[in-house]
C-alpha cells in the first residue's frame, strides 16, 4: 500500500511539473495574435516602401500555426540485492514546438482580387462605419472628370453651402472659408476652359492641389453613393398574347425583371452611381445654386433616366449626378492601386521632407479648441527614413535602410498623421476582395498632352 501511494504521488508530481513548463492557452493566443498583427503591418509597409522605390510588390500570408506539446515522464526504482536502502528516481522531459507555414500570394485569384477596383458599395460602407468621407475618398478615387461648364457653378454652390449656419461649423467648410488655408488661387481650379468640354483632375501626390480642392467641394455638397433606378428598352416588337401569357415567358420575365409596355419589352434595373445631395436644411439660395450647377450641364439632363448610367464594377468608372443631371464621372482604384498611390505619397514626402506641407497630401481633421469647432491639417501618410527610434509605430529594414512610421502622438483624438488609419483601411479593403475569379477590366485611359 505504501508503495502504491508513493507511485500515485510521483505520477501527480510529474504531471504538475510538466504543466508548469507550458505557457497557458491565453498567453499563446495573445502572443500569436500580436505576431500576426506585427507581420501584417510590416508586410504592408514593406510593399509601400517597394512601391515608393518603383520595385515589384510581393505579398505573403501566415497560413497555419501547429503547436505540438510532448511530455516524456520517467520513473525508476533501485532494489539492491543486499540490505541497502531502496531508492526511486523521478524524471520528466517536456518539449514544445511550433510549425508555421506561409503562403506566397501570387496565384491568379489573389492577383485578380487585389487588381479589381473597389465599388461604390465600399465607399458607402466605410463612410457609414465612421471612417469619415475624406480619407476613403482620397484612397478610393483616382480620377474626377467634370463638365468644364459646371466648374464655376460648383464653386459658387460650395460658397453658398458653407455660409449656411448648419454647415459653416463643419471642418470642411471651416477649411473652405479660411483664406490662409484656401487662398484665391484655388479658384483657378474652377475656372471653365472654354476650349475643353471636360476638365480632368487626377489624384496625383506630386500635384494634389486641384484634385483635393475639387474633391473637397464635392464632399461639402454631400458627395455620396446613390442607387438610381432606370428603364432600358430591350426589344421592340409586337408580342402576341399567347407568347406573353405563356408560363415559360412569364417566369423568364420575372427572373430578368422584364415588363411589357405597348410594343416594347422593357427592363427595370438599378445602377449604383455617385450623387450630390443638398443639405436637409439648405436655404432657397443654396438650392438655387445647385440648380445653377445643374443648368450648366443641361445638355446631359433627362427628365427620366431611360438609359443605364455607366456602372461597371470592373472598370472602376461611375457617373456623377445631381438629380437627373449627369455632370461628371468618378473613377475608383484597386487595393493594389491604393498601395502604389501611398508609395507615391512616400516618394514625394521623402523628396521634400516630412516637415514641409507644401505639395503633400493632407487630411482635414475636426478638432475642438476652447469649446469652438476648428480643424487641423495633418499629412495623409508619413514614413521616416533611417530612424530607428523606440517611438516608431511600425518599422521595416529594406536594402540596408530603415523605414518607419513614427508615433501618432499622445492624443489619439488628434493624431499627427493619418498613416495608421490608411494602413487599416487598405488592409480591410484588401481583405474584402483578396480573391476574384475574373480578370479585371481596365478603366478609362487619360492621355496627357495627346493630339
Amino acid at each position: 500500500m505504501r508503495l502504491g501511494r508513493k507511485l500515485m504521488l510521483a505520477a501527480a508530481a510529474m504531471l504538475l511539473s510538466g504543466c508548469a513548463d507550458f505557457p497557458t492557452m491565453t498567453d499563446r493566443a495573445v502572443a500569436w495574435n500580436q505576431t500576426v498583427a506585427d507581420a501584417s503591418n510590416e508586410v504592408m509597409l514593406m510593399n509601400i516602401v517597394r512601391a515608393s522605390l518603383r520595385e515589384p510588390m510581393y505579398f505573403t500570408r501566415v497560413n497555419t500555426n501547429s503547436a505540438l506539446m510532448e511530455i516524456d515522464p520517467k520513473l525508476g526504482f533501485t532494489i539492491p540485492l543486499s540490505g541497502a536502502d531502496k531508492s526511486m528516481d523521478i524524471g520528466i522531459t517536456a518539449t514544445n514546438t511550433n510549425t508555421v507555414t506561409f503562403d506566397s500570394l501570387s496565384d491568379s485569384e489573389f492577383i485578380n482580387g487585389i487588381m479589381t477596383p473597389v465599388t461604390p458599395d465600399h465607399f458607402r460602407f466605410f463612410t457609414a462605419a465612421g471612417w469619415g468621407r475624406e480619407l476613403p475618398s482620397l484612397l478610393f478615387v483616382t480620377r474626377i472628370e467634370l463638365e468644364a461648364a459646371v466648374l464655376p457653378a460648383l464653386h459658387h454652390a460650395v460658397d453658398v453651402e458653407c455660409k449656411l449656419p448648419s454647415r459653416g461649423e463643419t471642418s470642411l467648410c471651416l477649411f473652405w472659408n479660411d483664406p490662409s488655408e484656401n487662398p484665391d488661387t484655388h479658384k483657378e481650379c474652377f475656372r471653365a476652359d472654354k476650349s475643353a468640354k471636360n476638365a480632368i483632375f487626377l489624384n496625383n501626390p506630386g500635384n494634389p492641389g486641384c484634385f483635393q480642392t475639387v474633391l473637397r467641394a464635392l464632399l461639402v455638397l454631400n458627395f455620396a453613393v446613390d442607387d438610381r433606378s432606370y428603364t432600358k428598352k430591350v426589344i421592340d416588337g409586337d408580342f402576341p398574347d399567347s407568347v406573353w401569357k405563356s408560363p415559360e415567358f412569364q417566369i423568364e420575365a420575372i427572373k430578368q425583371n422584364y415588363f411589357r409596355y405597348k410594343d416594347a419589352l422593357l427592363k427595370k434595373s438599378t445602377a449604383t452611381v455617385f450623387q450630390i445631395f443638398p443639405a436637409a436644411s439648405a436655404s432657397q439660395a443654396a438650392l438655387a445654386s445647385y440648380d445653377t450647377m445643374a443648368d450648366a450641364g443641361e445638355k446631359t439632363c433627362e427628365t427620366e433616366s431611360k438609359s443605364p448610367p455607366q456602372a461597371d464594377p470592373h472598370t472602376g468608372q461611375y457617373d456623377l449626378f445631381y438629380r437627373n443631371c449627369k455632370f461628371g464621372e468618378i473613377t475608383l482604384r484597386s487595393p493594389e492601386g491604393m498601395i502604389y498611390f501611398i508609395g507615391q505619397v512616400v516618394r514625394q514626402e521623402l523628396a521634400i521632407g516630412s516637415q514641409s506641407s507644401g505639395g503633400q497630401m493632407m487630411l482635414i481633421l475636426p478638432v475642438t479648441a476652447n469649446g469652438l469647432s476648428s480643424f487641423k491639417l495633418v499629412p495623409l501618410f508619413v514614413v521616416a527614413e533611417g530612424n530607428a527610434s523606440h517611438d516608431n509605430q511600425i518599422l521595416v529594414l529594406h536594402h540596408g535602410k530603415t523605414y518607419a512610421i513614427p508615433s501618432i502622438g499622445d492624443n489619439n483624438e488628434e493624431p499627427t498623421h493619418g498613416s495608421l488609419d490608411v494602413l487599416a483601411l487598405i488592409e480591410i479593403t484588401w481583405g474584402m476582395q483578396k480573391k476574384a475569379a475574373a480578370t479585371p477590366v481596365s478603366g478609362p485611359v487619360t492621355v496627357i498632352g495627346g493630339h
